[in-house]
Order: structure tokens, then C-alpha cells, then sequence
């Protein structure tokens, strides 16, 4: 590939674009991604407080009031 050129406020920088190598698609997080997906089909605010336990790492207590009505 040919270096391009990037123009910012009348400065020039050549950068050389390389191509990755995508890493092969996990089973494990294809099965957590569909399991998810039945879930929201289920239960909506289940599958949102699981997300905010697991992948945002709220507390038990900052995930219920991070979902509006699921604490009192």
C-alpha cells in the first residue's frame, strides 16, 4: 500500500496503512451473545442488569437504580 497523506491545520504527516489479521470468532462469546439476545427476548431488565453486572461492573445496588422502576 502507498503512504497517504493527512492534512491538518496546514501540516502534513505521512502515515503507512497495514493490514491486520482479524483474530477467529470465539464460540464461547458467540454462545454469550445468543444467550443474551433469548434473554432480552425474555426479560428485558434482566438481561440489561446482567449486562451492567458483568461487562460494566456495577455493583448489585448502581445497576438497580442505573434501570429506572427496578428499585423502588
Amino acid at each position: 500500500m502507498t503512504p497517504q497523506t493527512w492534512r491538518r491545520a496546514g501540516t502534513q504527516k505521512e502515515m503507512d496503512f497495514v493490514q491486520i489479521e482479524a483474530p477467529e470468532p470465539r464460540e464461547d462469546l458467540i454462545a454469550l451473545d445468543a444467550a443474551q439476545d433469548r434473554l432480552a427476548l425474555e426479560d428485558r431488565t434482566a438481561c440489561e442488569l446482567v449486562q451492567l453486572r458483568y461487562f460494566a461492573g456495577l455493583t448489585v445496588d448502581q445497576s438497580g437504580n442505573a434501570i429506572p422502576g427496578v428499585l423502588g
